[in-house]
């Protein structure tokens, strides 16, 4: 159950909606508490979420453009994450699946 939510690769698609559904998540719990507590501690909530996200499905896809998983690191260097992020939207796998007719 836990390798189907969280696989050790994810290809284009998959990446997509589960940063979809991060960014409602994120965007809902920021929303939700942006009155009730402290906009510190709402920042280190969503760092925290965002730790989270690199790990759980940023390197699973830079596991699957074959990539070494040290290239999670450019995350956290400012605008030139946010790039790499989108380019992770676009790479090709490594080892494209072949078409069976």
């Amino acid at each position: 159950m836990i390798l189907r939510l969280f696989p050790k690769e994810l290809n284009r698609l998959q990446y997509l909606l589960r940063i979809v559904v991060y960014l409602i998540v994120v965007f809902s719990i920021y929303f939700i508490v942006e009155s009730a507590i402290d906009i510190e501690k709402i920042g280190f909530l969503i760092l925290g979420l965002q730790v989270l996200k690199i790990v759980l499905f940023d390197l699973a896809r830079i596991r699957h453009i074959g990539r070494s998983p040290w290239f999670v690191i450019l995350f956290f260097i400012p605008y030139l994450g946010a790039l790499f992020q989108l380019l992770l939207f676009v790479l090709p796998p490594d080892n494209p699946p072949t078409l069976r007719y």
